[in-house]
């Protein structure tokens, strides 16, 4: 048993320092249990079974006895005087990343201020396939594409460009707030029993009246941080029952669910937007509904024109409606 978690916190944590820290770790009970269950519960997002099926490279059916690893991020107090090349050459195994946690934690300078924390993240391993692009492989492992998301990747990986060629072994750093290693401690103290039946959740935008009344400035923009805030967390619950429904094969009510949270998807973010697109999409195409499809498809690459599908992990008939499109 040790030598396993040894082994799987030398493939996929960068320091020696993190395994002093206490990694959290879930022992499989029951051959019922998946990476999606697991990410569900410890994550609250069943897409991140991805990083999970990468970071532990054990195969499913999950083996009932085996330990799977749950990667987190840590704060860590720099020592007195250190400087950000000397913190990132220590957790982060290369103090070229310096630029890296200098834009994490919006620090200008060399030195870190006293007292200040800083996020010590884990990463997994991507090999660049052809066709990848940079942006296309933030999509997959963030479900974010914004010039931040893509300036953290490449400052991570060093890179000049945000050009990657075929071959080249890209680390992902897991420094999204879903991966924080107290949120995911709180989550691993509640009840885990996949057996549980999960019933679709759907959060429905607020109803009734505005109230009009007269705010000030701030009051006007912390509302629209709010609202905003608000209108992306509903939006993402939607898309991750709606992809659940979609993996467990029920496309019509994958389908009713993503034109439902279409309809209301009020300032959630375009990146958000887009995915509830795709998955609406590929709902429509399993149900034969094509001419629906391509329209979905449609609107996705009229809020990102640049959007790319995964050509691994799309089926060749999902492909051909999104090229009859995408090609016009």
């Amino acid at each position: 048993m040790r030598a396993l978690l040894l082994a799987a916190l030398l493939f996929a944590v960068p320091s020696a320092a993190w395994a002093s820290k206490g990694p959290i770790l879930h022992k499989v009970k029951s051959d019922q249990e998946s990476y999606a269950d697991l990410a569900d519960h410890y994550y609250g997002k069943r897409y991140l079974e991805r990083h999970l099926r990468l970071f532990n490279r054990k195969p499913e059916p999950l083996s009932r006895g085996s330990t799977i690893l749950i990667p987190t991020y840590r704060f860590i107090a720099a020592k007195p005087g250190q400087s950000l090349a000397e913190f990132a050459k220590i957790y982060l195994n290369d103090e070229d990343r310096a630029p890296y946690l200098a834009a994490v934690h919006g620090l200008k300078r060399g030195r870190i201020p006293r007292g200040k924390k800083l996020k010590v993240v884990q990463s997994l391993a991507h090999v660049v396939r052809p066709g990848e692009s940079l942006k296309a492989i933030a999509r997959t492992y963030y479900r974010e594409t914004s010039p931040n998301r893509l300036r953290l990747l490449m400052l991570y990986n060093k890179l000049d460009t945000a050009r990657v060629r075929v071959g080249m072994t890209l680390r992902i750093p897991l420094d999204g707030k879903e991966f924080s290693h107290r949120a995911v401690a709180e989550r691993a103290d509640e009840r885990f029993d996949p057996a549980d039946e999960v019933e679709p959740k759907v959060v429905s935008a607020p109803v009734g009246p505005p109230v009009i009344k007269k705010k000030g400035a701030r009051a006007v923009r912390r509302e629209r941080r709010e609202r905003r805030a608000a209108d992306s967390e509903r939006v993402e619950a939607n898309l991750e029952t709606a992809e659940r429904l979609y993996d467990e094969g029920d496309y019509t009510a994958c389908a009713e669910l993503t034109a439902e949270a279409l309809a209301s998807v009020g300032t959630a973010p375009k990146s958000t937007r887009a995915e509830v697109m795709r998955v609406s999409a590929f709902a429509l195409v399993a149900l034969g509904e094509y001419g629906e499809a391509r329209a979905r498809f449609k609107e996705l690459l009229s809020v990102d024109p640049k959007y790319e599908l995964d050509l691994y992990q799309t089926s060749p008939k999902i492909l051909d409606v999104f090229q009859s499109v995408a090609e016009r």
